[in-house]
């Protein structure tokens, strides 16, 4: 999969579910249709503030960049704006 015109290379941009997040931790998990294994999220990502946490199967725009295998994270947040209510 290559860069969309007007990204730089390595970074990716779509839709996708929260699957996991862990609030006290701040961090969670999102997946992404066409991109294999789940995309690591910060709550430093959420560029949108949140008067809640974020709940799995929310619906977030997200942007994120390639994560190195080696630590057994396919890809990793660079942003995240919730979409839903």
């Amino acid at each position: 999969m290559s860069a969309p015109s007007g990204e730089q290379p390595g970074h990716r941009s779509g839709q996708g579910r929260v699957v996991r997040w862990d609030d006290a931790a701040g961090s969670g998990a999102v997946v992404v249709e066409g991109v294999l294994g789940e995309i690591e999220l910060s709550e430093t990502d959420i560029t949108a503030p949140l008067a809640r946490p974020l709940q799995p199967g929310e619906l977030v725009d997200l942007r994120w960049t390639d994560a190195d295998p080696d630590g057994g994270v396919a890809a990793r947040a660079t942003s995240a704006t919730p979409t839903d209510g």
